[in-house]
């Protein structure tokens, strides 16, 4: 298993794992933005289902960069209605 951290200040983000995703499984176990980085999530999201590769969004902390939610209350985010609505998507088949 082959694990890396995918953020939108990483440019680069695809060539941390590329060569590794031929031969190993890979989990993306950090990812996460704000509200005005939606497009880079949904990208991210799109990727990792379209290449099978695993993922776990971060942070479930209001105050601690990128969060899920806005407060103690589990209010979601911008980001964490992204990230929520990713997990809630169901395959019928």
């Amino acid at each position: 298993m082959y694990d890396c951290h995918v953020y939108p200040w990483k440019p680069r983000w695809k060539h941390s794992f590329e060569l590794a995703a031929k031969s190993v499984p890979v989990i993306f176990d950090e990812f996460g933005g704000t509200g005005s980085q939606l497009a880079f999530g949904r990208k991210v999201i799109a990727y990792a289902a379209a290449h099978h590769i695993s993922w776990c969004a971060w942070s479930f902390h209001p105050q601690a960069g990128p969060v899920l939610i806005k407060n103690w209350n589990y209010q979601p985010s911008a980001f964490g209605a992204l990230i929520k609505k990713a997990l809630t998507i169901t395959n019928d088949q």
